[in-house]
């Protein structure tokens, strides 16, 4: 049975599959995967530590990969954060130029799959700032007369027992203005329609969303989503974009607080904290870093970020007054996984960026798992002879291997052990 993935950067190297921000692909090399039949093996349960670990069984089946189909590239994402308070009309349009001359670069080379998504730094959806990154709904849990607990939209007549509030909140779809995909053999005509609306859906966010700017919370919504509105999965390959000219007004998780209502009770936040895995009071930076490593992987993610740091010779741009402390200390956290740029700068470079797409899909593969299955082992066929890779040399994030550089060469065929209860 044979599955075809592919696309390819290195002369005889494959890029199967990634979702990233932004993604390159190049030769037009081809794939081969042969799914071999499952077997059954008695391996130790990974969570009994010691000699009195158990023996379980398995099942296994063995990919492998070599340059002989020729298959699509798959899809990639480019992710942006955008600040739409009052003073961001023209770092908006300094953003759209940056954006847009990325993605005439990508087209040129007419073989890249590429999805863009919008969103803001809003946090507070209500009419007067509509375009918020995230929906608010509100309802009460309480114990009826019975004693058996309820639900309700609206808050319950009389005094019943333990009465919640509670708040959850789901991401919002992005604010794209038509399909904003970049694909082979994509028309001049129809790439200038992807500049405007590129261009078109970034001025559409306005400047009248909320001052209490909130990129990095939002960054934390778009990653902790497992609704319809998800956009990221585990072992996607994603860049990610921050532009705002004020730092982090939310630098700590939301706590729950217990708050009587008109009787005994509490208020309880749902969702991001639990999504995060993080305990509530945790530094926001600190764990959004956790849950991207947590998703893809130590080199699947990127972060270039679009803020104030109080360079004094970028005078008539007074957002430049400002140094978002909190922010830089997020940089520092990723360390090589981001950067950062001045936002009175006149242009924005997304070269960072772009340097990220090409070294991840020159050295990414991606292959489809069943939900109960993990990839246990990743092997390096060479000249016949095949050697395992782990450590530093391999990443693995869901169905994505990620190589590091100088791990493979043209003529290299790459080996998988697949295992599943």
């Amino acid at each position: 049975m044979k599955n075809r993935i592919a696309g390819c950067i290195h002369p005889i190297m494959t890029l199967v599959s990634l979702s990233t921000v932004l993604f390159l692909t190049a030769c037009e090399q081809e794939y081969r995967f042969d799914r071999l039949p499952m077997v059954r093996f008695a391996a130790l349960q990974p969570d009994v530590p010691g000699p009195e670990a158990s023996p379980l069984p398995f099942q296994e089946r063995v990919l492998k990969m070599d340059a002989s189909v020729k298959t699509e590239t798959p899809a990639v994402k480019m992710v942006l954060i955008v600040d739409n308070s009052p003073s961001m009309g023209s770092k908006q349009l300094v953003l759209a130029n940056g954006v847009t001359a990325l993605a005439k670069q990508l087209w040129e080379f007419n073989r890249y799959n590429i999805d863009f998504y919008i969103y803001t730094t809003t946090l507070s959806p209500d009419s007067a700032k509509p375009k918020s990154t995230i929906l608010e709904s509100v309802s009460y849990q309480y114990r009826d007369s019975k004693g058996d607990l309820e639900t309700s939209s609206t808050m319950p007549a009389g005094s019943p027992a333990q009465l919640t509030l509670v708040k959850e909140n789901e991401l919002v779809k992005p604010y794209n203005i038509g399909t904003l995909q970049i694909r082979p053999g994509m028309t001049e005509a129809a790439f200038e329609s992807l500049r405007v609306g590129l261009t078109n859906s970034i001025a559409s966010l306005g400047t009248n969303g909320s001052g209490v700017e909130a990129g990095l919370m939002s960054l934390a919504f778009i990653l902790a989503e497992t609704g319809p509105n998800r956009i990221v999965s585990p072992g996607d390959k994603v860049a990610f974009v921050i532009l705002t000219d004020d730092d982090e007004h939310f630098p700590n998780l939301p706590k729950r607080e217990l708050q009587p209502l008109n009787y005994s009770g509490e208020i309880r936040t749902v969702g991001l904290v639990e999504a995060l895995g993080q305990e509530t009071g945790t530094n926001l930076g600190v764990a959004v870093h956790r849950k991207l490593q947590t998703l893809f992987g130590n080199d699947g993610f990127y972060v270039s970020e679009m803020i104030p740091q109080g360079i004094s010779d970028l005078s008539g741009c007074t957002s430049e007054i400002y140094v978002a402390t909190h922010y830089l200390n997020f940089a520092e956290v990723l360390g090589s996984r981001g950067s950062v740029q001045p936002i009175c700068s006149p242009a924005y470079s997304l070269d960072n960026v772009g340097a990220f797409i090409k070294t991840t899909a020159d050295n990414s593969y991606v292959t489809v798992l069943g939900s109960n299955e993990w990839i246990a082992e990743v092997y390096r066929v060479r000249a016949g002879e095949k050697i395992q890779v782990t450590g530093a040399e391999v990443n693995i994030a869901g169905g994505t291997i990620t190589f590091a550089n100088g791990v493979l060469l043209p003529g290299d065929s790459i080996e998988l052990k697949i295992l599943s209860p």
